[in-house]
């Protein structure tokens, strides 16, 4: 390992900034993940009733896709963080599981570009979502968006017949890649991990526990206003 040089103030205020950027991304992916749980619960409750809400797949969508922009932007500061060793295993394996999110971000952040492309057979614009129930097994649900045009296909979660259930994932689906939300978030826990080990191991940070601090404001009433 090659010798921590010291960092310049400037330097140091800039992996300050680059960690708190990684520590929020990964926090509120923590975050989302566990309300997608449970929306996801609340779905496939009511697809069983055919009493689906508009707002639950809404819901539904968004954190799906929240996930894949706070994992763009894990990778992006990763590769920023200046005196980060981006070549330890641990932050080489996060960028290569996370490579499809990538695509999948590009997918939404240039849908004007990609709808002329959209000619063949092709996933939804917002793509699909498919997961397993949370009270039985053999059972998955897939959720197609929008308008089902000609060529418009998706596919559902592939079932383990050895076993006779439909494997703990949900797939989200658009512009030809397929991923795991909940291996993405599993990918952002390990990074926090990582992140945590690299930094105890640097003398030129002391790693605190500490709450994010949330300021009060009032307004002082004016006895000489009317």
């Amino acid at each position: 390992m090659k010798p921590l040089l010291p960092q310049s103030p400037e330097r140091l205020r800039s992996i300050v900034f680059h960690i708190d950027g990684l520590r929020y991304a990964i926090g509120m992916t923590r975050v989302i993940a566990a309300r997608l749980r449970t929306i996801l619960l609340e779905a496939g409750r009511r697809t069983s009733e055919a009493n689906v809400s508009e707002d639950v797949i809404l819901a539904m969508l968004s954190d799906s896709w929240a996930i894949i922009d706070m994992v763009h932007r894990a990778r992006e500061l990763i590769q920023g963080t200046p005196a980060l060793p981006c070549r330890r295993p641990a932050f080489q394996l996060f960028l290569r599981s996370t490579a499809g999110a990538e695509q999948l971000r590009h997918h939404v952040q240039h849908m004007r570009g990609v709808i002329p492309s959209l000619n063949g057979p092709c996933a939804p614009l917002w793509g699909a979502i498919s997961w397993r129930s949370c009270e039985d097994y053999g059972v998955c649900y897939t959720l197609l968006t929008g308008s089902l045009e000609d060529g418009v296909n998706v596919q559902s979660l592939a079932a383990d017949t050895t076993v006779g259930a439909f494997p703990d994932r949900v797939e989200l689906s658009a512009g030809g890649v397929c991923l795991d939300i909940w291996d993405l978030a599993a990918r952002m826990e390990d990074l926090r991990q990582a992140l945590h080990d690299w930094i105890e191991t640097n003398p030129c940070f002391h790693r605190v526990e500490a709450a994010t601090p949330v300021m009060t404001f009032r307004l002082t009433p004016n006895p000489n206003l009317p």
